[in-house]
């Protein structure tokens, strides 16, 4: 691959030694009776890739735009998630980037090269601010399938919010201020490594339910990590936002909860979660879930699109 050419998607004989094809089949598995997420293969001789559909239809360089993101970008629940309402507004295929789980340093690993080679052939590239919790640290390491999965000390995998809440129980305030301080500036040094690998337009999204003004307290798993996404505050925003070419503050609940609805019958249904929260702590045990509280609602994605229109329309 040179950099006059576009990274190539096709299939290889044989399937790279990593790959982050399961989340999103997760996904496509649990939801299928609310939702058909198009999922497709991006290949490359060192990573293979389950992205959110539908396909772009040109790949060509500069005839397409990205986006950067995690699961509200990736739009579980979503129908039309805000990359491919801000594509189609803009009359550009639109090529979703967004995993579930990951942070900025999963762009940057030099196996998911490919992930930078198509943002970098891209017209402009939307970057939706990852959660902290997707942030490894010195305490916490990430797994490389998923970087909201810590591995512990005894080699046990836990989700992040899980681990968080031992801390909490474990640890003194002084010790977990000064992991969160240490994460913050681990996750601000990865996400400005990515910016500055990124040599098209880029536009900084902050997309949640709530302001980045917020201050941690030690009292709770909620209030130390707030909601998505998780442990990001304003300072940490505002050191990113020098790095890139605009930022659109999207702050909004519309839509919330959403019910789950079969796409076969209109008739109300659930779905099954790995994890249980019960006085507002996580239990490691499944548990039915019949609405959507913490995901953006396909009111929002549109919504988003919306801000992003006329600040994307320079560079389409």
């Amino acid at each position: 691959m040179t950099d006059s050419s576009p990274p190539s998607l096709a299939t290889p004989i044989e399937k790279p030694a990593h790959s982050n094809m399961g989340t999103a089949y997760g996904y496509q598995e649990i939801d299928a009776e609310i939702i058909d997420y198009k999922i497709w293969k991006i290949w490359s001789p060192e990573a293979g890739f389950s992205a959110r559909g539908p396909r772009p239809a040109s790949l060509a360089p500069g005839e397409y735009c990205t986006s950067l993101g995690a699961a509200f970008t990736f739009g579980r629940f979503v129908p039309r998630p805000y990359t491919e309402l801000l594509g189609t507004a803009l009359k550009v295929p639109a090529l979703n980037l967004g995993f579930s789980g990951v942070g900025p340093s999963f762009y940057t690993e030099p196996r998911n090269k490919t992930l930078i080679d198509l943002v970098n052939h891209s017209k402009f590239v939307t970057i939706a601010i990852f959660s902290g919790r997707s942030q490894g640290n010195s305490r916490f390491k990430t797994t490389h399938y998923s970087q909201e999965q810590y591995i512990l000390s005894d080699g046990k995998v836990v989700p992040a919010d899980f681990a968080y809440q031992r801390l909490l129980e474990t640890a003194n305030v002084q010790e977990i201020a000064s992991l969160v301080a240490e994460t913050r500036a681990a996750y601000i040094s990865e996400f400005s490594k990515l910016l500055n690998q990124i040599t098209v337009p880029k536009v900084l999204v902050w997309f949640s339910k709530r302001s980045p003004d917020y201050e941690e307290r030690y009292d709770t798993l909620f209030h130390l990590l707030s909601s998505f996404p998780h442990l990001v505050n304003r300072s940490m925003v505002e050191a990113l936002r020098p790095l890139c070419d605009d930022y659109v503050e999207h702050v909004d609940k519309t839509g919330l909860p959403q019910p789950f609805i079969s796409r076969f019958t209109q008739e109300p249904v659930s779905i099954v979660r790995s994890r249980d929260y019960k006085k507002g702590k996580i239990q490691l045990t499944s548990s039915h879930l019949s609405e959507n509280n913490y995901y953006a609602s396909p009111e929002m994605h549109r919504r988003l699109a919306l801000r992003l229109l006329p600040i994307c329309e320079q560079w389409a």
